[in-house]
């Protein structure tokens, strides 16, 4: 774990360096949602993320066209969050994993 811990400070320094882009992680589970960074206030240090890379510096606007109910209504804000509760979800990050890994 510290190896990995380890990793990700050197990525995220790299990161730090070249003027911050927009970042897009998916919460690992059946109802996840889409968040823009890995401190959001609804996530538990338990929650695992993947990092969309496909959708790194994309406006927010263009997350809640793409992932609909799936934007957390914390990383996405908007002013018409019982709509976008309706809006269908074009992303299913668990489903994508466990297809990639041959988990289903």
């Amino acid at each position: 774990m510290l190896e990995l811990t380890e990793q990700i400070a050197a990525l995220d320094r790299i990161y730090t360096e070249r003027g911050r882009w927009s970042r897009v992680y998916a919460t690992l589970s059946p109802r996840g949602h889409l968040h823009r960074d890995r401190h959001c206030r609804t996530l538990r240090p338990t929650t695992i993320l993947a990092w969309l890379v496909g959708l790194a510096d994309v406006s927010s606007e263009e997350v809640i066209a793409l992932a609909g109910w799936r934007a957390c209504g914390a990383c996405f804000p908007t002013a018409d969050m019982e709509r976008r509760r309706s809006l269908p979800s074009g992303v299913d990050a668990f489903a994508d994993y466990m297809d990639t890994h041959g988990r289903r």
